[in-house]
């Protein structure tokens, strides 16, 4: 199981939010841990770390992998694509969970043929949350569904 995430240019350091992503990944046992772009400058001994330029590279890199993504309700809805909530989504054991940032989306690279899936977390009141906290909750959730927690 994977993460991708878009470095938040001008939001944070790069090596703060790393070490953010790194240490969620760690904490609930990812294989890898994909940043987005490739700033050359960071590696882990602990964690297969891959950097890429752009996602779709990092998608080519891992067609092996199920891609979910996670995306706002709204963001999937407009685009008419469909969305699963998090909480009746079954977790995929191969992911590679896909992440934006402030400013982007990645609903334009999903794939529904190639088996790709959007899945939004619903929360109480339409706020779009840091993908660092949506990650949060959607390792635990897999956990927690998993029964390692």
């Amino acid at each position: 199981m994977g993460l991708l995430f878009i470095w938040d240019e001008g939001w944070w350091h790069p090596n703060s939010e790393l070490t953010l992503w790194h240490d969620l990944a760690v904490s609930y046992d990812a294989d890898l841990l994909v940043m987005i772009p490739d700033l050359r400058r960071y590696n882990y001994d602990d964690i297969t770390f891959e950097k890429y330029a752009t996602v779709e590279e990092a998608l080519n890199a891992h067609q092996d992998l199920t891609f979910v993504f996670l995306e706002p309700k709204e963001i999937a809805d407009a685009n008419g694509v469909p969305c699963e909530s998090l909480t009746t989504f079954d977790h995929p054991k191969d992911a590679l969970y896909i992440f934006g940032n402030s400013g982007r989306s990645n609903i334009g690279l999903v794939d529904l043929d190639r088996g790709d899936k959007v899945v939004y977390v619903p929360t109480i009141n339409q706020q779009q949350i840091w993908p660092t906290q949506v990650a949060s909750i959607v390792l635990y959730d897999r956990a927690k569904k998993a029964w390692l927690i």
